[in-house]
């Protein structure tokens, strides 16, 4: 394969390396999202080398590479202990209780005030130990509650 080839092949698949690369690079602080999309552009060129059309499609084929490229780079590296590293700073902004409509429960409260504190919608599901479905429709009534008390 020449350099025009990976090139192509780089560019045709970039978005699937960069999405892979920033859900690992959310999961673990001890790297650089720039080395983890270098290893995940890498893993593409590999995938290419690699694929078989007859077995999959290739994308299905590469990320299932680039995946195991990320974790093999991570796993390798003496900097990370542990993956992922997950995030354990759930601290509540004191300031945003002073907005919240009467009408909220405390479940409500809690969910805008670890929004608040850009925490993800699966970590906070987890820590209120609730459902999708339930988490969904708890936000909802939550903001439909802000909006009519903001008029």
């Amino acid at each position: 394969m020449n350099k025009e080839e990976e090139k192509e092949i780089i560019d045709k698949h970039y978005g699937l390396a960069k999405s892979l690369a920033q859900g690992f690079y959310r999961k673990t602080s001890a790297f650089s999202f720039e080395d983890l999309l270098q290893v995940s552009l890498i893993g593409i060129i590999k995938a290419h080398r690699k694929h078989n059309p007859q077995k999959s499609k290739f994308s299905t084929f590469a990320t299932h590479c680039i995946r195991h490229d990320l974790i093999k780079f991570i796993k390798k590296n003496p900097e990370c202990t542990t993956y992922p590293t997950p995030r354990t700073d759930y601290h509540a902004d004191p300031q945003i209780s002073d907005y919240f409509p009467e009408t909220l429960t405390s479940t409500e409260k809690e969910i805008i005030t670890l929004l608040n504190s850009k925490h993800k919608n699966h970590e906070i599901r987890k820590k209120l130990n609730m459902k999708k479905l339930a988490y969904d429709k708890t936000v909802k009534s939550c903001l439909r509650k802000i909006r009519v008390a903001n008029g």
